[in-house]
């Protein structure tokens, strides 16, 4: 594979990683009573198997983008790390909210309401470290996209809203965790990974298009 194939491969990879995404977000179920838990397994975790899967895709895409940068090395091995960190983070948060939570959950279908009860505590947990995670997710890509997008401003190898609009993202996002929005719950990332796949594409359409 020469280098050309390459980077467009990495194109078509952040192109993959953002759509499997998209139907992770598009079809993961809301957080409910302990019964919705115990009937909505199977779509939860088909939902976030989908969204781990989509992980080295986007992984990839962003290896192939750091070799764009050769002559700011630093700065784009800086920027693939903390995209790796990203999706780390939420490799971590999907398997405790998308595997784990599941098939503990499913283990108490027919369990009394005394045990139920007994369980919230356990479930109030999982869902603080899956927020938690979250929280390294978006600062993490928040970040790395800053990055991304100051070494699209100054190579000059991509178009200039590119970079532009990478760094409103990811600067909108800070500046909604300092107002105290909350974006850890499902609508909060929701509305992030939207930003994040709508970014995620043009960037694979640029890598696929160019020379």
């Amino acid at each position: 594979m020469n280098s050309i194939q390459y980077k467009r491969h990495s194109g078509f990879a952040l192109i993959a990683g953002a759509v499997l995404l998209f139907i992770t977000m598009l079809f993961h179920p809301s957080g409910g009573s302990f019964k919705h838990l115990v009937e909505s397994t199977s779509e939860t975790i088909i939902t976030h198997s989908i969204g781990m899967f989509s992980i080295p895709f986007s992984l990839f895409g962003f290896w192939g983008l750091a070799a764009y940068f050769k002559d700011d090395i630093s700065l784009s091995r800086a920027a693939f790390i903390a995209s790796f960190l990203a999706l780390f983070a939420g490799l971590i948060a999907a398997a405790i909210n998308g595997l784990a939570l599941p098939l503990f959950v499913n283990r108490f279908s027919n369990a009394t309401q005394e045990t139920i009860t007994a369980l919230k505590p356990i479930i109030k947990y999982n869902t603080s470290i899956n927020q938690a995670f979250d929280f390294i997710y978006i600062i993490s890509y928040c970040l790395a996209i800053i990055l991304w997008s100051f070494l699209i401003l100054r190579s000059g190898e991509f178009p200039k809203w590119l970079g532009y609009s990478g760094m409103l993202l990811s600067i909108s996002v800070i500046l909604f965790l300092l107002s105290g929005y909350v974006l850890t719950n499902l609508h909060g990332f929701r509305l992030f990974s939207l930003g994040l796949i709508i970014w995620t594409l043009l960037l694979g359409g640029i890598l696929i298009r160019r020379p």
